[in-house]
């Protein structure tokens, strides 16, 4: 689940 905890940020950013 590390890929994931990477990809969160990312996404949120990516989302706000």
């Amino acid at each position: 689940m590390d890929k994931i905890d990477s990809f969160i940020p990312f996404f949120s950013f990516f989302f706000f």
